[in-house]
Formats: structure tokens, sequence, C-alpha cells
């Protein structure tokens, strides 16, 4: 598996990541046992890069990656994601309600500080006012996390997160059909160490 500098600080991870989006048994049901095994076989491969959040199984993906990981904790980078649990989607972010949903995604992941949070593609009200990034930026300082980044669905909501300069990380919809982020995110990002 080929490694790849991530970030401004230059962290090696794994050109390939695993979203565990499908161990939270969002699409059917997903055994314990079946998930052990795709993380297993990720990591045998040579895949160091997890992303999850908190609403993938209500928390599952996270418990179960945080289970998987408890020992191999120093070969992998985990990411995971916060905004959309019903007490934040859409009109309920405050500073304490984001800092409570982090510090449960790091029991269920049974790690502290988490590598990489993301804003979980939050309202764009949310990114346009930016608090909630300075937020974030706060609970680095505290320890809880190391970076934060946005995971966003548009190309407009891209760009209004990529104007924050402690943004570590940019997720996007990036596919066949949605080649958008090539022609007009890719460069900025790599510029900005995105």
């Amino acid at each position: 598996m080929k490694q790849r500098n991530f970030g401004k600080e230059q962290i090696k991870v794994s050109e390939v990541g695993l979203g565990c989006w499908q161990i939270g048994a969002g699409w059917g049901t997903v055994k314990d046992d079946t998930a052990k095994d795709i993380l297993r076989t990720a990591l045998d491969q040579g895949i160091t890069f997890y992303d999850t959040a908190d609403v993938y199984g209500d928390g599952r993906s996270e418990k179960l990656v945080g289970e998987f990981f408890r020992k191999n904790r120093e070969k992998v980078f985990i990411a995971s994601k916060v905004g959309r649990t019903p007490d934040l989607y859409p009109d309920g972010y405050t500073k304490e309600k984001v800092k409570y949903r982090i510090q449960k995604s790091l029991q269920r992941l049974q790690l502290e500080p988490l590598d990489l949070v993301q804003t979980h593609c939050i309202p764009r009200k949310m990114m346009e006012d930016g608090e909630i990034f300075e937020w974030l930026n706060d609970f680095k300082k505290e320890g809880l996390i190391r970076n934060f980044g946005a995971s966003v669905e548009t190309m407009e909501e891209a760009k209004i997160c990529m104007r924050h300069p402690e943004l570590y990380s940019l997720q996007i919809i990036f596919n066949i059909f949605r080649q958008n982020p090539a022609e007009e995110m890719l460069d900025k990002a790599k510029e900005n160490n995105i």
C-alpha cells in the first residue's frame, strides 16, 4: 500500500482509506465478526486511515473501530465526524453539545486525543459563521483532538470551509460522476496543505 503525506503535519497515511459507515450497519445487518474481518483485512492490506462518524449506527461503527484498534493504535490514523446527531442538527449547535459529542466519540473509540474530527455536513449557515471551527480549535488546544476538518456536500461549502486558516482536512464527494473538486479545489487544497 502506498503511503501519502496528509495535512499540515505531513503525517504518513495509506493512500487508500477505509470508510467505516458500513460497519455501523446503516446499510443492512453487519455482524460484529464481519465488521472485525473487514477491519482486519484492511489493516493486513496496509490501510492505515480509517474514517467513521458518531452517527454511523448510532456510535456502533466508532465502538467497533475502537475495540479493534485498541492494541494497534500506533499503526493507524482515525478520523471521525460530528454534527449530524438529532441534538445538534439542524439548529441545536452549542460549544458544550459539540464537545460532549466529541467526548462520547473518544469513549467509543477508546482513545484520546482523536487524530481528526470533521464537521459532518453541517448547515451552511454554521460554516459561514465559522464559530464551530473556533470551538474545534479550542478543543484542539485542550487536547481532545489533534486536528479538525470539514466533510461537505457541495463545492460552495468546500470554499467556505477552506477560508478557515486552521482547517486540516476537507472531505467532499469525488467520484467518476462528480469531478468538480479536481478542477476547482485540489490545487488550492494542496497549496494550503489541506
